[in-house]
């Protein structure tokens, strides 16, 4: 192993966003032995339910800005008597690879996993508050335990939802050929290889480790692979902007030239980026606001209704009205 154990932080103050502040603040500092999740967290575990059910169950907000740990479990419970932990584990990858919540962008701006370790450690009370996530890292792998800070150790449930949502973004900041390997008290390994191969978890008992590999990239794909990501997510977080090549590099602080011809070597186009950007926004608010969807169009950058249409017909064959009533998403960054 190159590093050891990757230590719990207290509260850190809030780097992307004022919403951040708020959230640590309720729940550290005004509910300090409240076991919480973000709202991000416990919605992709009620919208893999609702995929299941003709509607998603109710969140029980424990206050402004957060969760109860204690209906969030329930959720996951129930998730994993219908369908197993093997959609648990679905969920929190579905949420790693697809979330554009500002926080989430930020981690999959990463330009390498041990930097996404280290800004999830920083950012890891705005998750969840009870649990913390112990992290060893290696040069292609990590061993992570999932622990409890104050109270009862996570239900297995707990875990691998975590898991999942761990190689996710691994997957989304360009890690390639992902591994995990799932350990549990008296069970054998359970080898799981995200997106590539159908994959049964059975029951598994508290507390649950995991190991996970993956082929490293060389710094130069990084830096190639990740630059457009970095401009996708600013795209995604102001879409109605007017963003031009120009108007690009100085955000991201190189010349129009170098952004071009990193988009070049990346395989990709500048105008694709953008657009990209702009529907990922259009699909959130698709999927969380039941704002008209002409208006969602002009919010994000869209000409009219149709050029959404025909962006998210491209992207998922179905139109903005299918893919709010379907409930069931985007499932793969395209």
């Amino acid at each position: 192993m190159e590093s050891g154990p990757v230590e719990q932080s207290g509260v850190h103050a809030p780097i992307v966003g004022s919403s951040l502040g708020p959230y640590l603040y309720n729940c550290a500092i005004l509910h300090p032995r409240v076991r919480t999740v973000s709202p991000e967290l416990a919605l992709a575990v009620t919208d893999a339910l609702g995929r299941r059910q003709a509607t998603s169950p109710a969140l029980d907000s424990a206050g402004p800005g957060y969760v109860s740990e204690e209906a969030h479990r329930g959720h996951l419970r129930d998730l994993e008597a219908r369908s197993g932990l093997a959609a648990v584990f679905d969920a929190g990858h579905w949420i790693a690879t697809t979330s554009t919540d500002p926080v989430m962008r930020f981690l999959a701006a990463s330009p390498g996993p041990h930097d996404l370790v280290e800004r999830f450690r920083r950012l890891e009370r705005r998750f969840h508050l009870g649990h913390r996530t112990v992290f060893d890292m290696g040069r292609s792998q990590m061993r992570v335990a999932h622990l409890a800070v104050w109270g009862p150790e996570p239900q297995a449930a707990e875990s691998v939802f975590v898991c999942g949502a761990s190689a996710g973004m691994l997957e989304r900041i360009g890690a390639r050929h992902i591994q995990v390997v799932i350990s549990a008290p008296n069970r054998a390994p359970v080898y799981v290889r995200p997106g590539r191969e159908p994959t049964t978890i059975g029951a598994l008992d508290s507390p649950v480790r995991w190991r996970t590999t993956w082929q490293p990239q060389q710094p130069e794909e990084v830096v190639m692979a990740g630059l457009p990501a970095q401009l996708r997510n600013l795209v995604a977080a102001d879409p109605a902007a007017c963003w031009t090549v120009e108007s690009a590099a100085r955000r991201l602080g190189l010349s129009p030239r170098t952004l071009q011809r990193r988009h070049q070597n990346a395989g990709t186009q500048f105008s694709s980026t953008v657009s990209d950007g702009r529907l990922d926004a259009a699909e959130s608010l698709l999927l969380r606001t039941g704002l008209p969807a002409t208006e969602i169009a002009a919010a994000c950058g869209f000409f009219d209704l149709p050029h959404l249409t025909r962006h998210l017909v491209r992207r998922h064959e179905t139109t903005p009205g299918r893919f709010r009533l379907s409930g069931d998403g985007p499932k793969q960054r395209c």
